[in-house]
């Protein structure tokens, strides 16, 4: 029994969680309280594209880099 409970241990943590993080995003929502969602990366990017680039123009300002009045020249 010892053996079998490892084994399970080592395919979810070697395997399985691998397999999965490399071809999917997983997530959760507020809405849908302990579901969880699968998305293929392509389609996630799909998905939260257009939101990011909308909070990045709208709420986010770029800073521009001086090295010089920080020493770091």
């Amino acid at each position: 029994m010892e053996l079998f409970t490892e084994f399970i241990y080592w395919l979810f943590d070697s395997l399985l969680i691998h397999l999965l993080r490399s071809n999917f995003y997983i997530t959760e929502t507020a809405v849908h309280r302990n579901k969880v969602f699968y998305f293929r990366h392509d389609v996630w990017n799909a998905i939260s594209l257009p939101s990011i680039t909308k909070l990045k123009d709208t709420m986010l300002e770029e800073i521009p880099r001086v090295l010089s009045n920080i020493g770091l020249d």
